[in-house]
């Protein structure tokens, strides 16, 4: 599985259109979320963001299992480019739309139970175990640029949560 799916899966739940009703919607073709422009996806982005938070953790959770299959359905050559098209728009964003994002995602994760992060941080432990060595180290990179806008700053001492990751077991992403 390739790195970036985990960073795209995210991305993805928090970027999805949303619907005037009390169920969560069907997550939207990923291809599609990465044409809409930076504005259009924060707009469905805050909308998802209130309609996760009234939702119940079984429809979080099957929401995020729909979001993932429909990830898991794209060719790789189709993941990239989503990843580098979300990728761009993510570098010219401004500071504060990009820490408006991190809050968001930040307070989605929060607003899940402990059983709900468990989950999910199993999830991600199962992902990043099935990775290579090489797919590690880009996801650690990815994230630690995506999360302290330091790009190509491979050598930089803080990675997150994987920066001490052997190639034997390993801790999976956390997420906070």
């Amino acid at each position: 599985m390739k790195p970036l799916l985990n960073c795209l899966f995210v991305a993805l739940a928090l970027l999805g259109p949303v619907w005037a009703q009390a169920a969560l919607p069907e997550p939207p073709d990923p291809r599609e979320v990465a044409k809409l422009n930076p504005e259009q996806r924060m707009a469905q982005a805050r909308a998802l963001h209130q309609a996760m938070a009234s939702a119940s953790p079984e429809e979080r959770r099957a929401y995020r299992e729909r979001a993932m299959q429909k990830m898991q359905a794209l060719t790789p050559e189709e993941r990239r480019e989503v990843h580098d098209r979300m990728h761009a728009d993510w570098s010219g964003m401004s500071e504060a739309q990009k820490k408006e994002m991190r809050d968001m995602r930040r307070s989605m994760v929060g607003n899940m139970s402990p059983e709900e992060r468990e989950r999910m941080r199993a999830e991600r432990r199962r992902i990043y175990e099935q990775m290579t060595p090489e797919e590690r180290q880009k996801w650690r990179e990815d994230m630690h640029r995506m999360r302290h806008g330091h790009p190509g700053d491979a050598d930089h001492p803080h990675h997150g949560p994987m920066a001490h990751a052997s190639d034997g077991p390993s801790q999976a992403p956390l997420s906070r």
